[in-house]
């Protein structure tokens, strides 16, 4: 399992706001280039080859900082009475 700092990250995506990545790799192991492996493999310490990358591996921290994430975002939400 890895730690991370953050859980919770802006999304592009039109219908949502965030994304929650608790996970690290992918069990697909389609041969295309992945663009994903690509960029975990240049700035990651984690995932060094393609056969690390598919073997996927939970974020053991992933509850703590997901309620910490969470609790800020609920702090700067303003709800009109």
């Amino acid at each position: 399992m890895i730690k991370r700092k953050n859980l919770l990250y802006k999304s592009r995506i039109p219908l949502f706001d965030h994304a929650i990545n608790h996970i690290e790799g992918c069990s697909h192991g389609c041969q295309y280039p992945c663009y994903a492996f690509l960029m975990k493999q240049k700035f990651s310490k984690h995932i060094s080859n393609w056969d690390d990358w598919i073997k996927p591996k939970l974020v053991e921290n992933a509850e703590e900082i997901l309620e910490k994430e969470l609790n800020r975002k609920r702090e700067k939400v303003h709800i009109p009475a």
